[in-house]
């Protein structure tokens, strides 16, 4: 049988919500990825893997990811997106706990569950709703044909937040 989430998203991609919204973040700071990499102690890849969402921001502990979030946010980053970060990064972990056919009422219980930008990533994610802070700043490219995060694509190689 089919899990409904499935039928919305043809090939689940648990860190597509993250690496959209962390790409986002990072296009909209004049900061290339060697520079946030090297800021954050990271690899130029890991910034790139983070981006294309082949590398989960849920696995990674909060103080890393705050960290990240304070650099962009210091490098000039969009604040609402920088903000986002999180929430995408918990509305990752709901749904691949749904792929899998989990229960996720404890997930939603979660307090950052009900704050704004989780329902509106998760409905993106799920509903092809774009929030239209996304609209501007995200590539074409990175958008299915109906507006949700695009699956990030292996054979592609990831881009970078330089101009």
């Amino acid at each position: 049988m089919t899990r409904p989430a499935q039928l919305l998203l043809e090939e689940p991609r648990p860190a597509t919500v993250a690496g959209s919204v962390f790409r986002a973040a990072c296009q909209s700071a004049p900061v290339s990825d060697e520079a946030l990499a090297s800021a954050s102690g990271l690899r130029p890849e890991d910034i790139r893997a983070l981006e294309d969402g082949s590398e989960a921001l849920a696995s990674m502990p909060l103080p890393e990811v705050g960290r990240l979030q304070n650099l962009l946010r210091q490098a000039g980053a969009d604040p609402q997106l920088v903000a986002d970060i999180v929430a995408a990064a918990w509305c990752d972990v709901v749904l691949e706990a749904m792929f899998n056919g989990e229960d996720i009422s404890c997930l939603m219980a979660d307090p950052i569950s009900r704050e704004a930008a989780f329902g509106e990533l998760f409905l993106w994610s799920l509903g092809g709703q774009v929030p239209a802070r996304y609209l501007p700043g995200i590539p074409r490219t990175s958008h299915g044909r109906d507006g949700r995060p695009a699956t990030p694509d292996p054979s592609r190689p990831a881009t970078g937040t330089s101009p």
